[in-house]
């Protein structure tokens, strides 16, 4: 899939999910607008919280995220949570990196746009009703057993 950077382009973009017009920061720039301490940036950065689709370009994403590390950081949360989940994101990740690979592996001129179609449809379909319907079900059954107790 990875041969046509025009297909994959798009991809990336809503990867990204940062609008097209969205105003973008250096490292300095981005912790001086927002007024975030430098050293909250960089162990952001280095535990992996925060993730700039480039090595020095920030935008108001970035900076929603560290609002919401603050947000858990006022109400007790544990950091070890947060961090956890990184790396449950990225093993995620690799699963779908191993998906394209296959998706590649069995490509011909016959079944390109039906593998686009299985990619895209795991990444923006597939991946949301899975995260939600787990979610729910989660959460549901965390509520009955509180109402049990």
């Amino acid at each position: 899939l990875s041969s046509s950077f025009s297909m994959i382009e798009p991809l990336m973009n809503t990867l990204s999910s940062i609008p097209a017009d969205a105003e973008h920061y250096t490292k300095e720039q981005f912790a001086k607008a927002y007024d975030i301490d430098p050293e909250l940036l960089n162990r952001l950065l280095d535990d992996g919280i925060l993730v700039p689709v480039s090595e020095d370009d920030f935008t108001e994403k970035e900076a929603t995220i560290i609002k919401l590390v603050a947000s858990f950081n006022t109400v007790g949360v544990d950091y070890a949570i947060i961090k956890a989940y990184v790396q449950h994101a990225k093993a995620l990740s690799e699963l779908e990196c191993q998906m394209q690979a296959q998706l590649c592996g069995v490509r011909d001129d016959q079944n390109f746009s039906t593998l686009w179609k299985i990619m895209f449809e795991t990444l923006f379909n597939a991946k949301e009703y899975l995260f939600k319907r787990y979610t729910y079900k989660v959460l549901l059954k965390s509520l009955k057993d509180e109402i049990i107790k």
